[in-house]
């Protein structure tokens, strides 16, 4: 929409004809149900959409910042992998690739907080959590995460 964005990639390679993003996380466990779950929980999401689309949108800066032919990277696929290291040893590593369907709901949500941070911005009012004390429920994943506690895992 014509608004200055930035990005702060941690790898962008072309590989065998890909426009490859690499974003490293560190994370407590990389398996893929808690990696799932953080994916979501800290927008990683969000992020790796915003930063594909990015990335997209600057094909033609991206090849001569790599050295590529004009045009190399005008029909290129772009991927998007998450490269997670478990910060306690034996520093295990995971990899997993965005998928089209978390891109789009990534997509989404980050139109949705571009779109909620320019009307905040507008009338100078960023909404926050309700003040009032209210009682603490768990979601509904929970009762996975505690079964699995209880089993010792």
């Amino acid at each position: 929409e014509g608004k200055p964005c930035k990005a702060r990639l941690d790898c962008l390679r072309y590989i065998n004809g890909t426009l490859w993003i690499g974003d490293l996380k560190t994370t407590n466990d990389g398996g893929w149900d808690s990696f799932g779950r953080a994916s979501l929980d800290f927008l990683y999401i969000l992020q790796a959409a915003f930063y594909a689309d990015g990335a997209d949108a600057c094909r033609r800066s991206i090849e001569e910042h790599l050295g590529l032919a004009s045009g190399a990277l005008e029909n290129a696929p772009l991927e998007f992998e998450f490269i997670c290291i478990e910060k306690a040893e034996p520093f295990l590593v995971s990899r997993y690739l965005m998928t089209d369907a978390l891109a789009s709901t990534g997509r989404a949500l980050y139109e949705v907080a571009l779109e909620r941070s320019g009307t905040a911005k507008d009338i100078d009012y960023w909404p926050g959590y309700n003040s009032t004390a209210q009682p603490l429920e768990l979601p509904v994943w929970a009762d996975r995460v505690i079964e699995k506690m209880l089993a010792g895992g």
